[in-house]
């Protein structure tokens, strides 16, 4: 008659511990083991939730300094900054108007003129 390969519950568990003890070589595990083997993932996941809460305080922050600005509501400047941007405006109206337009490529270029009356 052949042998039966479905094996019971109980064997099949005792057959898991027996290769596990093979593998462990009969060391039963404690609990600082288990410990030590999972606290560098643990710290790192304390790491990750931290870094997480700071930028979401940082988003929450974010917004809120942009919903002070909102479509369709009055903007409520103070003094200092309505100044700074009186004292910006008159920088910017201080700054000459150059002459001629700046050509960041213009060294690089040959300004011969008979070459470019050939091309045209």
């Amino acid at each position: 008659m052949a042998k039966s390969t479905l094996k019971t519950p109980v064997a099949e568990e005792q057959n898991i511990r027996r290769r596990i003890d093979a593998l462990t070589g009969n060391v039963k595990v404690t609990r600082a083991m288990v410990r030590g083997s999972i606290q560098p993932l643990v710290d790192k996941l304390a790491r990750q939730a931290a870094a997480r809460s700071e930028n979401d305080r940082i988003l929450v922050q974010h917004t809120n300094n942009l919903a002070r600005f909102s479509p369709g509501e009055a903007l409520s400047v103070t003094g200092e900054e309505l100044d700074a941007m009186k004292a910006y405006k008159a920088a910017l109206d201080r700054i000459p108007v150059p002459d001629e337009k700046y050509d960041p490529w213009g060294g690089a270029r040959a300004t011969d003129t008979k070459a470019s009356k050939k091309k045209n």
